[in-house]
């Protein structure tokens, strides 16, 4: 179990255990493997993964898996200004 999330799915009435794994960024690695499938909608760090975009809403966010990045900045930061002023990145850029 990491993160939270087990990777693991277990079917009890047909004794089947179906396992997904991912790459660092989120990308599914077992996607192409033909298969029974995955139950529900839980992805990356047990975030709800939209089949249509690819994208996986992580609470606030919306994640790529593909580009391994976030597509909207950080909420926490945008409502407290001192919090962007205190980050070590923005010290290296001055």
């Amino acid at each position: 179990m990491r993160n939270g999330v087990s990777p693991t799915r277990r079917r009890w009435h047909v004794l089947q255990l179906t396992r997904r794994t991912y790459t660092p960024f989120g990308q599914d690695r077992t996607a192409g493997n033909s298969g029974t499938g995955w139950a529900g909608d839980k992805g990356f760090l047990g975030g709800v993964a939209d089949d249509t975009t690819g994208l996986t809403n992580l609470g606030a966010r919306e994640y790529c898996p593909g580009l391994g990045r976030f597509l909207n900045p950080d909420p926490l930061l945008q409502r407290d200004p001192v919090l962007v002023r205190l980050h070590p990145r923005r010290r290296i850029r001055r």
